[in-house]
């Protein structure tokens, strides 16, 4: 199976989402997209939105995979996910922080900074507020490899062998690491244009220096 843009997607926007919460960078204007988010996704158009528009929009990423889904497929996804989230006036980031939390008003089901915190304490592998730097970069790491299917337990092994996922990891680390540093003060940073185009360089890259994945 090889990595396709839905791990691309997986890896960038749970290290933002991440980073994000604990205000170490500005709303990333993207949201990861997988099965859970995905069925969220599905039954909110349904519920809120009854029109021919939300319609469509479910109807294409009804059933889809997000370990295969392709960029015409992503982009589906991302207009879904932009239409609820805009239809209730808030970035995609902050919606799917409450969606993910278990709210499915046409409100916030609790404050920003609040949604925030109630996920960096959830989150298994997230380091709680309050962290320090570098525990904060360690938990997003942990939490990206373990969610995305790179870690070669899941959608991209067994075949890899021990030094290839700790070759993969290392690789994504540096390139997450080095990447966001270079966002401050970037007009296009937070817009889902930029967010998409770095998802779409971390994929590029991912094939030339990983062939066998």
């Amino acid at each position: 199976m090889p990595a396709t843009i839905g791990h691309a997607q997986k890896v960038w926007t749970i290290f933002a989402k991440h980073l994000w919460c604990h205000d170490v960078i500005g709303d990333p204007g993207l949201c990861p997209v997988d099965r859970v988010m995905r069925d969220i996704t599905i039954k909110e158009l349904r519920t809120h939105f009854p029109n021919p528009t939300s319609k469509l929009l479910a109807k294409k990423i009804r059933g889809q995979a997000w370990t295969s889904m392709t960029r015409s497929t992503y982009f589906d996804f991302l207009r879904a996910d932009l239409f609820c989230a805009s239809s209730l006036g808030i970035s995609v980031s902050v919606w799917e922080l409450d969606r993910f939390s278990g709210g499915r008003d046409r409100v916030l089901n609790q404050s920003i900074p609040a949604l925030k915190n109630a996920f960096l304490i959830r989150d298994k592998w997230a380091a709680n507020p309050g962290s320090s730097d570098r525990d904060i970069v360690t938990g997003a790491f942990d939490d990206m490899w373990n969610s995305s299917y790179l870690n070669g337990s899941r959608g991209l092994g067994p075949a890899q062998s021990l030094a290839q996922r700790d070759a993969v990891r290392l690789f994504v680390e540096g390139w997450l690491e080095t990447s966001f540093m270079s966002y401050p003060g970037n007009p296009r940073y937070g817009t889902m244009p930029f967010a998409v185009m770095e998802v779409g360089r971390l994929l590029r890259e991912l094939q030339q220096n990983f062939a066998w994945l």
